[in-house]
């Protein structure tokens, strides 16, 4: 189903209006109805995933907050996986390394691999270009982050933090 252009926009101001008043079930509704129509849609799909993650995040319960991560794992990445062109996909290995990053230290380095596989599907992002390196530095690889400076210097020769890890 294809919408029209100001439907879309329409939807788009309606979900975000519901993300500012912290209304995650209401955007979660809409979003979920886009996917449904629109399986391919990943954005959508990584959008539900944000919405998700806030919900829980604004969880009070810890059961329910345990149970919407696991709904992110085992239900929309397995659809995300299954509707992206490719296993690289952008948004996907964004949502991944999100999750990863939620579940603790021990899922950090999954999580640097992943934010990895997502800049290099947009390297033009700096954002996660600096999230791999801020994760180099935690992880204390200084081989990796030496190697990911480097990469990014390559495209842009004043990147803050890239600069400061060559030195």
């Amino acid at each position: 189903v294809v919408l029209p252009s100001f439907l879309i926009i329409l939807l788009v101001a309606t979900i975000l209006k519901h993300i500012i008043k912290n209304q995650y079930e209401d955007a979660r509704r809409i979003l979920k109805n886009i996917v449904d129509a629109n399986p391919k849609n990943i954005q959508a799909w990584s959008l539900l995933s944000s919405v998700m993650m806030q919900q829980a995040d604004a969880a009070k319960d810890p059961k329910e907050k345990k149970r919407i991560e696991k709904e992110i794992e085992n239900s929309i990445i397995p659809q995300m996986d299954k509707n992206a062109d490719n296993q690289f996909n952008y948004h996907v290995q964004m949502t991944k390394s999100f999750l990863l990053l939620r579940r603790g230290e021990n899922k950090r380095r999954e999580a640097r691999d992943a934010f990895a596989q997502a800049a290099s599907a947009h390297p033009d992002v700096a954002a996660v270009q600096d999230i791999v390196l801020q994760l180099d530095i935690s992880l204390n690889d200084t081989e990796d982050a030496e190697k990911h400076a480097r990469r990014i210097l390559k495209r842009n020769r004043k990147a803050p933090l890239a600069n400061y890890v060559m030195g």
